[in-house]
């Protein structure tokens, strides 16, 4: 007797994802969803993409190179 595949439906899993919310003034989230749709992308899709493309400009050791310490003196 061989085993058959149900078919699942709907798209497929993009892996591994984390909820994040935003809020964001009226205007761009009305711009936001319109460029969405323009790009027959979902909004959730299209925020992940810039926020991606945006952090991978982003050097995490350059951020914490440039702290400074705080002006703490040793307590006695």
């Amino acid at each position: 007797m061989s085993e058959t595949q149900r078919y699942r439906g709907g798209r497929r899993s993009k892996g591994d994802r984390r909820q994040i919310i935003s809020r964001m003034p009226v205007a761009t989230a009305d711009k936001l969803e319109a460029v969405a749709k323009a790009t027959n992308s979902s909004i959730s899709d299209y925020v992940a993409d810039l926020v991606a493309e945006k952090l991978q400009t982003i050097s995490l050791d350059s951020l914490s190179k440039n702290q400074e310490a705080l002006p703490f003196e040793k307590a006695s």
